[in-house]
């Protein structure tokens, strides 16, 4: 029995890819009837492709999009297990990069007219706030902010979601706890000597951020230029989760379905490194994996 594995973004092509493979083998089987039947698991579908079509056709009921994210958000815990034991697997190293990025739901002109049940707080007591992105055009937006953690290879390995008016450093100290990470570097919004000591002290975590023009003590040169290059790897990972993942671009009507579709985009990047570290590529090379 052979098993193939079909992963990828979103709209790459992954059902049309699967739908010709099992045509191509049930073609076959007219000339070979002893070839096995072709059977089709599909572990996470995204309401697209052939397996929607097939099962509109079939169980109406079962494919309505409204049951669809039920069941999704059902599995959230699973999903979240299956995204934690991913992450084992990945090459082990000590250097960590933290980040953040905006999740606008509107413009701050729009927030007031907003209807989204997102404006209200959780059990979490999360909920949409103001905030400001100076360096991602936006400027002040209505929305949250996604904390992304990564190794140094941009592999990401946790991700929060905070209102967009919550600190920086705050979300970090509470996900430094689900993790070791003796080396974490930062941008100048982790800039705090007060949080460096304290996750030193309880987290055994060196907390190394982009230390501003204007700090008394600097790095060396050649450590501040390494630095710099490590950290911008991050920003390449946020770029591809965006543009491949849609991370930044809320669907959702309430808290625990954006969290549970966040989950699920991370767990699908993962998914796609876990395969190209089996398949020997590059970790983060995810948009042509469907081709492989």
């Amino acid at each position: 029995m052979v098993k193939i594995v079909l992963g990828g973004p979103p709209k790459s092509g992954k059902s049309c890819l699967r739908e010709g493979l099992k045509q191509a083998i049930l073609g076959f089987r007219r000339d070979s009837p002893g070839i096995p039947y072709p059977y089709v698991i599909t572990a996470c579908p995204d309401g697209e492709g052939a397996w929607f079509q097939e099962t509109m056709e079939k169980y109406p009921e079962i494919a309505k999009r409204s049951r669809f994210n039920r069941r999704r958000r059902n599995l959230w815990g699973a999903s979240e297990v299956i995204r934690r034991t991913l992450t084992q697997f990945l090459p082990h190293t000590d250097v960590y990069i933290v980040e953040a990025f905006p999740m606008p739901i509107c413009d701050e002109k729009r927030a007031k007219a907003s209807k989204s049940d997102l404006k209200w707080a959780d059990g979490s007591g999360t909920l949409a706030t103001y905030g400001h992105a100076a360096t991602k055009s936006l400027g002040t937006f209505f929305g949250f902010r996604g904390h992304l953690l990564t190794t140094h290879q941009g592999v990401p390995v946790d991700v929060a979601i905070a209102g967009a008016n919550i600190d920086d450093r705050e979300v970090l100290r509470l996900m430094a706890e689900n993790r070791n990470y003796p080396i974490l570097l930062g941008d100048k919004g982790y800039v705090s000597e007060a949080l460096h000591k304290e996750l030193l002290a309880t987290e055994n975590t060196c907390l190394l951020p982009t230390h501003r023009r204007n700090q008394k003590h600097q790095y060396p040169q050649d450590f501040r230029k390494q630095h710099g290059k490590m950290r911008r790897r991050i920003e390449t990972t946020i770029s591809q989760l965006t543009q491949q993942f849609g991370v930044s671009r809320i669907r959702a009507r309430n808290q625990w379905g954006l969290q549970t579709r966040m989950s699920n985009k991370i767990g699908a990047c993962l998914i796609g490194t876990f395969l190209n570290q089996c398949l020997g590529r590059p970790l983060m090379k995810l948009k042509d994996l469907v081709l492989t």
